[in-house]
């Protein structure tokens, strides 16, 4: 959700907490999109005399070699050569975007810098940017192992896309202004949030000369924690590229990061690498002198879109959180987070082009498939998701 969304920079250190203030401000969402969103929105969600901001989070927005020739195709065959048509991408999952007021997906693919090309070197035109933000994404995660897969002509068109199309971003940036744009500090309805994205590496490519990527380095992760506090954020969200390709459990590396993050004040991560999803847990303990959550941990939201075919990447999660300011009370309320599992669609299965679907909401409408055969598919990873805990959050020990 864009409406009333302003940007502030924090820089690394603020000399006094109560200081701090906006770099810069930016104009918000559609109309259209706030208006689809009060329809959705019935007044009882709102508490009297409480406030509230809804996130929703996208795992992997991946580009192989079959969507691009695919969406070629698609805007070739109304428009005639030379474009890129992603329309069906987001179409099926538009009731959620529109409901949240902040959507955050990672953009796993350097974008406006041709020649564009699938595995294993990213490059993704910059019409794939633009259909996540005329969708209604409003935050794309760009530190991830592919961020250099162009290097600095990606840097670039990356960086000049997200400024046309109005795509907020976290992890990359110029030399000279990287510091001051992360931590991405977001204002939105009374809220600020934090947002910190870092990867664990870039394939062994390095960081073109007159860019910075927020890498997995714990001193550097630690200062920009503090700046989020200093900047007097509401809610701090760590959003971690790493974790195991295809292992549907995270690791000890994982588990020690969420310990040092939860432990420097990060109130809720959200995974990305894997390209399959990993557990969500849930810390409770006393918050405004009752029981509620101080974290959610999501290890891995797996693939939202691609053209992986190993087991589970065609499964991934999305997960809606709720935050309150409450009437009384000075920390914010955070909500129990839902699990949307979602299946990667072909093109020909349900819409013309790849396309995201719930996939609860797509059980029991074997209609809408083309073939038997993909509904089957579908419903048999929906299973296997349940079977392995992963379509719930798990309670860990009390905090």
């Amino acid at each position: 959700m864009r409406t009333d969304l302003a940007i502030l920079f924090a820089a690394a250190c603020i000399c006094f907490l109560n200081s701090a203030t906006p770099f810069s401000e930016a104009a918000g969402l559609s109309q259209k999109k706030e208006e689809s969103r009060e329809k959705k929105i019935p007044d009882c969600r709102i508490p009297k005399g409480e406030d509230t901001l809804s996130l929703l989070f996208l795992g992997d927005v991946m580009q192989h070699r079959q969507q691009l020739d695919k969406a070629s195709a698609m805007y070739e065959s109304e428009n005639g050569h030379g474009g890129f048509d992603y329309g069906d991408y987001f179409c099926h999952i538009s009731e959620f975007i529109d409901a949240a007021d902040i959507t955050i997906a990672n953009l796993e693919t350097p974008v406006g810098a041709p020649p564009y090309r699938g595995y294993p070197m990213f490059s993704a035109p910059a019409e794939l940017a633009m259909e996540c933000a005329n969708s209604g994404i409003d935050v794309v995660l760009a530190a991830n192992n592919h961020a250099c897969d162009r290097g600095k002509a990606g840097m670039e068109g990356s960086l000049r896309t997200f400024g046309e199309c109005g795509l907020l971003h976290a992890g990359i940036g110029k030399d000279g202004t990287f510091r001051n744009d992360n931590p991405l500090i977001l204002e939105c309805k009374g809220f600020r949030i934090g947002i910190i994205n870092f990867t664990y590496g870039t394939n062994g490519i390095g960081t073109p000369e007159g860019f910075e990527i927020c890498m997995m380095d714990s001193t550097e992760i630690k200062s920009m924690i503090f700046a989020a506090k200093m900047s007097l954020c509401d809610i701090i969200i760590a959003a971690p590229h790493w974790g195991e390709e295809y292992s549907l459990r995270q690791n000890g590396t994982q588990m020690e990061w969420e310990s040092m993050l939860a432990r420097n004040g990060v109130d809720i991560i959200i995974g990305t690498h894997p390209h399959v999803p990993q557990p969500v847990t849930v810390s409770k303990g006393m918050k405004n002198g009752n029981e509620g959550i101080v974290s959610i941990t999501a290890y891995s939201l797996g693939n939202a879109i691609s053209n992986m075919t190993a087991p589970f990447t065609r499964t991934g999660l999305m997960i809606s959180i709720m935050l309150t300011k409450p009437r009384y009370g000075w920390d914010i309320e955070i909500g129990e987070p839902e699990i949307i599992p979602i299946w990667c669609a072909r093109p020909g299965e349900i819409s013309e082009n790849y396309s995201i679907i719930p996939m609860k909401t797509f059980i029991g409408e074997k209609c809408r498939f083309k073939s038997r055969r993909s509904y089957e598919l579908m419903v048999y990873y929906y299973n296997e998701l349940i079977k392995n805990g992963l379509t719930y959050a798990r309670e860990k020990n009390k905090a």
